[in-house]
Formats: structure tokens, C-alpha cells, sequence
């Protein structure tokens, strides 16, 4: 427990030296203001007279009669943290949220508890994640909680509402949440600093003092959209992995005695394997962790039969509406509005000419329909070629004027009169409209995912990104989460153009993940062969894999099967590292484990997981291999890396592994391309029996 002058010093304050040991001094100097508390146990001549003293040396005198230490403490954290005004401000922001959803969906927001998956049981959760939440940061000891979720799935709306429950709960009074959007500070080189500087901006006090709270539970980190954060570190070529050392022991520092932290991201394996996965087992013992993911949206919960059955007759498929905006404003609409005839496409036309004509007079923006799309198309392709997700009013001014000069112009010669306006005012209702969002640090960005995916799809299937196959990654998530509704003919077109810029890729560590997403959501079905690749994590489902492709020569590491049929003349040679089948067929099991390697598996048949006779075929390697080979599947990692630069393998090191990787690459382990090695898929199950692994 702090003594008075330590939590006096922590706030900032000096304790002054008095002839009196009934009455304690702390000063404050902050430029033109200087404070003073007197702490006395009882009012005397004596205290009376220091405090007209200080008054005369142009203090701001304030006399505390505290009971104890504790009391004190409490007092100083309310007083500088400005609890009641923080907690306003983040009720103000859950409002303000509620404002913007309502704005989209054209109707009453309703927040619908999400379904999720925990890690930590091994279980799906039917709703109340908001509630999970706030019983992680009630029990005691340090905890790092994370939420997952694929984007558009709901976690921006469910860490909004954890905050407002959080604020209105009595008994977490002196606690309250710090929500930093790491992520949009684009000078971010370093996480610790971008961090820091956050909570700088948001406090007035050390940063010694917010971190002290941070580690007392007091206050309760919360860094929402962390793989952003990720993707935008990692566009430099020089590491090979999201996650580095630095940025993982700035959380492990501030996770201390009671300290919460919360981090949002999509769906990705980094929480799973490589350095997150070995930092995690090297902090064992220090902190909790728990993870969540939410899982993909019930349109039970959201429609009732008589909207679900309109639906249905339209042959509008519900499984294409997993995006929580789209099923806000469907809940939102009238039943007069279902029986119309419409299919998929004319749906979502409807939904944004709807929310366009508003603009016109919301805003008295007096561009049609059309000209709206053309603009947010054009800006949508903008971020996407300088890797931004947002711009600041003064970036979007340059934008217009350079790239929109001309419409501008023809626009602002449409008022006239009382209506007249100017280009500041312009660019200003652009910044407001309801396809953009205005964030409170004026950054301008797209109000969601879903919008924003919408727009940049449009902007590749319209020509304009043919030769950007190197920008369009970071976003793929985000047009795939908007595409999946589209109709066919609009994913044939877009199809189409991303295999394109994926014909480009040339070996690229995303080229397998992206060719089999684009098949798998905008075909429904796989069109090419994948031979030697790995897959991580992927879910397979719904009989994707078909008759005419083959799959051989892979490796699957903790991948889902759903419903799928496994045939062994288009399934052979490949390897599945601790996967999990649901509802699968298994027409001719023994061939089929015969030509294939299963380690680790669940739901698998009555079969070995592993045809191999490891005693027979017993893999040994020296030394010297051992250790190149831990730079691609460390200890404690549940999978490999599958490409290492040659420097990173050389360093970190006392060893020479020239020789060693030249004897990998002889053997058909490794191969070497420039600066880059590459471990060979179909070589995995000997790597992982050659090192021993569980």
C-alpha cells in the first residue's frame, strides 16, 4: 500500500517541509497554475496560518481531512482521472454510436447479443458476451482478453456495449475504461510510443501515474482493432512475422497484479502460433489470458419467420447475410416491404439509394444517386493505394482538389441563392456523410467494413485496379464481407478481376489464402488444383472441394472440415496437423488414410492417424538442422513458419547454418529462392516426427 507522499508524487505534487507534524503540504506547479492540499487531522491556529501563507505565495489552497491513505488515493484518482466526466464522455460515445447505426440502418438500433466461441472451455456460448466481459475484468489478477471476430461480425458494437455496462455498474465506480484506436495513428513505428502517446493525449497526468492504474485494475485497456495495428507494422519487408518482441512485452509490461487489458481483432492466427504462441508459454504463471471469437450472426435473432418466409419466397438466400448492418436495417423495415418482388442485388440497390436520396436533403448535398457512388468509389480506391483507412480533413481537402476538382466545380455551380455555398463547406458535408464516419480526432474513414468493401469492390470491378495487385490485400476482408450478398453475375465480374492481381502474385505467402477465398466466395466452389501449400487455419466447408481438383502434396494445420466428402483420388499425399472434421464423408477411409498423413485430428474415422511406420521411417536430424529448423517451427509453437528470410535464420544465433540449410535443401526440406527459404509443404510430417513434437 502507497504512504501519502508516494500517491502525492505519483499525481505529481512535491511534499513541502512544515514545523508541524499535524499538518501535511503537497504542491503542484503547472505554468500559470500552482496548487496546494493540505492534509490536517484537525484545524488549528497553526494550520490556519500555513494556509494564508501559501494563499499569499499564490497557491490554490485546498485543506483534505482524510481518514487514511486509501481515502486520499481515491480522491487524487477521481479528482485527475475526471472519472464522472470520463464516464460521461464514454456514454456519450456509446450514444453517438447508436446515432450513427440508426443513420445506416434508417431505423431503431437494437444491439443483439452476439453468439461466441471460448477458447478456454473449448465451447460455443450461446449470446451474452457483454456479460463474459464483465466478470473477466471483476476477477482478480492480471488478464489479457481477447476478441475475435471476422470483420463485420459485430465487435466494434459488443466492446460498445461492455463499455456502457461497465460505466453504469455501482460496483465498478472507481474503474473505468480507456478505449484506444491504435491502429488510426499513422506515424505509428513503435508500439510502446503510439501507445503512450494515446494515453497522453487522453490524460493529464504521468504516464507512470496511468500505467500505476492500468496494473491496479483502475483502468482497463482496451486497443480495438489490434491486427490493423499489425498489418500496417508489417508492411515492412525486414521482419517476418506480425508480431515482434517489442510489441508483445509492452502489453507483458503493464499485465502486472491486477491489470486488464482488451484487445479487438479479425480473426487471424497470430493469437494462435509463431511468437505470440512462444511469448505466451514464456510469461506462464504471469497473467491469464482468454479468448473469445464471435461467431457468425443467427438471422433467427435478428428477423422474425414472417420477414425470414418473404425471404425465402424471393429466393433471397439467408445465408448470405451474416453482416450484422444489413440484417439492422432488414429488422428495421416494414413487412409491405418484403413482398415487393426483388432479388439479392435489387435488395442492396434499394438500401443505398434509400440512404443516399437521404443525403440530398439531410445535408443538401445536391449530387444524384450516381455521382454519390462515383465519389465514394473513387475515395474507397484512394485509401487503397496509399494503404490508409482514413484521412484528415485537411488530406481529404487535397484529395478532392486534385482527383475531384471537376466535379466539385459542376457541384458547387448548382447553388445558388440563400444555398450558395463554398468549397470549405462542401468538402465539410462530405466529411459528414453517412457512408463516412468522423472520427473525434477529425479523421475521416468509412463508417464500416461493410461500406467500405462495397465501394473498393466496385472500384476494382471497374478497371481502375488492374496493376495494384501489391495494395489489395490489407482489404480483401473487408470487399469480401460485402460481396458475399452480391448476386452472381456481380461476383462472377470481381472474381474475374482478383484472379487477375492474384495470377501476379508469384509465390507470394497470401497467394494460397487468397485464390482459394476468391474460388470459395465469390464461385462457391474450387477452380484450379493446390498442390505444395500450406493452409492454416482455413475452413473448408459445404462440399467446396468438388470432383475435377485436386488437393495434393499439402499441409493443413488446424484447419475445419464441414460437411465435406473425401474422395482419394482428388485427396493424396497431403497432411493434416491437428484439424477437426464435422459431418464429413469418408467414402473409402483405408485408401484414403493410406494417401494421406492425419496427426492430431478430431472426427476423424476409425482409421491411423499416420499411415507411415515411424519406427521404419524414423527422421533424424544433426544438430546443426534442428536449429534451422526451430527458426521455422520454434518450441511451443502449434505450427511452422512457412518462409524465412536467409538473415533471420543466420541471426539470433551462435551457430554457422550454412551447411545445415544447404543439407535441408539437398534432402528436399528447404528450397532457396534469392533471400528467401521456403519449407516444403509435403515435408512437413517428417519435420514435425523429426523434432519430436506432440
Amino acid at each position: 500500500m502507497l504512504n501519502l507522499e508516494n500517491i502525492y508524487q505519483l499525481f505529481g505534487f512535491k511534499q513541502q517541509k512544515i514545523p508541524s507534524a499535524d499538518v501535511h503540504v503537497f504542491t503542484q506547479n503547472g505554468g500559470y497554475f500552482f496548487n496546494a492540499d493540505l492534509i490536517v487531522d484537525r484545524e488549528t491556529e497553526q494550520s490556519e496560518k500555513i494556509k494564508r501563507d501559501l494563499e499569499s505565495a499564490g497557491y490554490s489552497v485546498s485543506v483534505r481531512n482524510y481518514k487514511s491513505s486509501e481515502d486520499a488515493e481515491r480522491e487524487l484518482f477521481r479528482g485527475f482521472f475526471k472519472v464522472e466526466e470520463s464516464k460521461k464522455l464514454l456514454k456519450d460515445g456509446y450514444e453517438e454510436n447508436v446515432g450513427k447505426n440508426e443513420k445506416l440502418i434508417d431505423g431503431r438500433y437494437t444491439y443483439h447479443p452476439c453468439r461466441y466461441f471460448n477458447y478456454q472451455t473449448g465451447e460455443s456460448a450461446d449470446l451474452d458476451l457483454v456479460g463474459r466481459l464483465l466478470e473477466d475484468v471483476q476477477e482478480k489478477g492480471p488478464k489479457l482478453i481477447i476478441v475475435e471476430a471476422a470483420a463485420g461480425y459485430g465487435k466494434t458494437s459488443t466492446i460498445y456495449e461492455f463499455v456502457k455496462s461497465l460505466v453504469e455498474k455501482p460496483e465498478l465506480d472507481d474503474t473505468i475504461p480507456f478505449l484506444a484506436e491504435l491502429y488510426r495513428n499513422r506515424q505509428a513505428k513503435i508500439f510502446r510510443y503510439v501507445l503512450l502517446d494515446e494515453i497522453n493525449r487522453q490524460f493529464s497526468v504521468k504516464l507512470e501515474c496511468v500505467e500505476h492504474y492500468v496494473k491496479k485494475g483502475n483502468v482497463i485497456l482496451i486497443v480495438d482493432g489490434f491486427d490493423e495495428l499489425i498489418q500496417q507494422k508489417n508492411t515492412s519487408k525486414s521482419e517476418d512475422d506480425p508480431l515482434n518482441e517489442a510489441m508483445l512485452e509492452t502489453i507483458a509490461s503493464l499485465l502486472k497484479d491486477n491489470a486488464k487489458i482488451i484487445i479487438t481483432a479479425r480473426k487471424t492466427a497470430v493469437f494462435s502460433e509463431g511468437p505470440f504462441s512462444i511469448w505466451k508459454q514464456s510469461h506462464e504463471g504471469d497473467f491469464n489470458i482468454c479468448r473469445y471469437e464471435i461467431q457468425e450472426p443467427n438471422v433467427e435473432d435478428w428477423l422474425n419467420a414472417q420477414k425470414i418466409r418473404y425471404l425465402n419466397e424471393h429466393q433471397i438466400d439467408l445465408i448470405k447475410f451474416p453482416n450484422p448492418l444489413l440484417l439492422g436495417w432488414l429488422q428495421s423495415q416494414e413487412d409491405s416491404f418484403f413482398q415487393a418482388q426483388m432479388d439479392s442485388e435489387q435488395l442492396l440497390s434499394v438500401y443505398f439509394e434509400k440512404l443516399l436520396k437521404r443525403e440530398i436533403d439531410r445535408q443538401s448535398l445536391n449530387a444524384s444517386v450516381e455521382e454519390q457512388k462515383n465519389l465514394l468509389k473513387s475515395l474507397a480506391g484512394y485509401y487503397m493505394d496509399f494503404s490508409l483507412d482514413c484521412l484528415s480533413k485537411s488530406e481529404l481537402e487535397d484529395y478532392l482538389n486534385q482527383f475531384q476538382n471537376k466535379f466539385l466545380v459542376e457541384l458547387l455551380s448548382r447553388y445558388s441563392g440563400e444555398e450558395k455555398t463554398s468549397f470549405e463547406e462542401l468538402v465539410e458535408r462530405i466529411c459528414m456523410h453517412a457512408c463516412l464516419d468522423r472520427k473525434n480526432s477529425g479523421m475521416v474513414g468509412f463508417v464500416n467494413d461493410f461500406t467500405f468493401g462495397f465501394f473498393l469492390g466496385e472500384y476494382i470491378i471497374s478497371g481502375n485496379a488492374d496493376d495494384k495487385w501489391d495494395l489489395f490485400f490489407p482489404y480483401l476482408d473487408k470487399i469480401f464481407l460485402a460481396f458475399s450478398f452480391r448476386s452472381d453475375e456481380v461476383k462472377r465480374k470481381l472474381w474475374g478481376k482478383l484472379n487477375e492481381l492474384c495470377e501476379l502474385l508469384n509465390g507470394n505467402a497470401d497467394e494460397t489464402k487468397w485464390k482459394y477465398q476468391i474460388d470459395k466466395i465469390l464461385k462457391g466452389k474450387i477452380l484450379r488444383d493446390y498442390v505444395s501449400l500450406t493452409f492454416d487455419q482455413v475452413k473448408f466447408d459445404r462440399d467446396v472441394f468438388g470432383e475435377e481438383h485436386k488437393f495434393e502434396d499439402n499441409s493443413f494445420f488446424k484447419c475445419t472440415f464441414d460437411q465435406i466428402t473425401f474422395t482419394e483420388n482428388v485427396i493424396e499425399k497431403n497432411t493434416f496437423l491437428c484439424c477437426t472434421f464435422y459431418n464429413c464423408e469418408w467414402p473409402n477411409s483405408s485408401s484414403l488414410s493410406y494417401a494421406n498423413n492425419f496427426k492430431n485430428c478430431k472426427g476423424i474415422p476409425e482409421f491411423p492417424e499416420n499411415n507411415t511406420d515411424e519406427n521404419k521411417n524414423e527422421i533424424i536430424f544433426t544438430e546443426e538442422e534442428i536449429k534451422v529448423l526451430k527458426r521455422f517451427w520454434p518450441d511451443g509453437s502449434n505450427s511452422p513458419m512457412k518462409q524465412k528470410q536467409i538473415q533471420s535464420i543466420k541471426s539470433g544465433g551462435n551457430y554457422n547454418c550454412d551447411d545445415a540449410i544447404e543439407s535441408l535443401r539437398k534432402k528436399g526440406f528447404l528450397t532457396i529462392k534469392d533471400e528467401l527459404v521456403t519449407l516444403v509443404s509435403s515435408k512437413i510430417f517428417d519435420v514435425w516426427n523429426g523434432l519430436k513434437r506432440e
